[in-house]
């Protein structure tokens, strides 16, 4: 199956390593490990997902941002040894 650009660029979801840079996901204690090329995208709305869920940073500012209208989410981020680590999504 060949998925097309616009299949691509309105997704529900992108699952990707790496957080989009500047945001509060893929900063930890001061430093960015975020993707600059994703952010771009966002922010230009090359791309449009409702959802980014994202890894990498393990303890980030933050397990969630937004960018647009696009939800970036950290659901393994690791914040105390609490409890599950995880985010609901409800559609």
């Amino acid at each position: 199956m060949i998925l097309s650009y616009l299949t691509l660029t309105n997704a529900i979801f992108y699952y990707i390593t790496c957080p989009p840079e500047n945001t509060a996901t893929s900063n930890q204690k001061g430093k960015d490990w975020g993707c600059m090329d994703l952010y771009l995208a966002l922010t230009h709305e090359h791309i449009k997902p409702h959802y980014v869920l994202c890894g990498h940073v393990h303890k980030p500012k933050s397990n969630k941002d937004q960018i647009k209208n696009t939800i970036v989410l950290n659901p393994g981020a690791t914040f105390d040894n609490d409890g599950p680590k995880h985010n609901y999504i409800t559609l």
